[in-house]
């Protein structure tokens, strides 16, 4: 997509793959204030695609730490863990996450 605004493939190529890290720069934010960002901020966070992905993978961890897995129904549930060792306040889960996604595509 980005590439119709370039003549040369190897400009195009650069400025996608630099826009990718750009985008995906927002995730380390979540890392480190993932027990102190509230619900709003984190589901903006997850408006951009890439950073989406690196959340939802995280919350995956979380579950797949607590040898759950995320499933079905606990889909809309917040892992009860973060990185920080603290219980989550926000009830931010996987769920939050593909609808940020959904509202993204649109």
């Amino acid at each position: 997509l980005i590439s119709s605004f370039f003549s040369r493939a190897k400009v195009a190529a650069a400025c996608g793959g630099l826009g990718y890290y750009v985008l995906y720069l927002p995730y380390s934010l979540y890392n480190r204030f993932d027990s102190t960002m509230g619900l709003h901020a984190k589901n903006a966070l997850c408006l951009m695609s890439s950073s989406a992905i690196g959340v939802g993978m995280a919350i995956v961890a979380k579950w797949e730490l607590l040898q759950v897995g995320a499933q079905w129904d606990n889909l809309f549930t917040a892992p009860p863990v973060t990185y920080s060792g603290l219980a989550a306040s926000d009830g931010h889960s996987l769920g939050h996450v593909f609808l940020m996604l959904v509202v993204d595509t649109g």
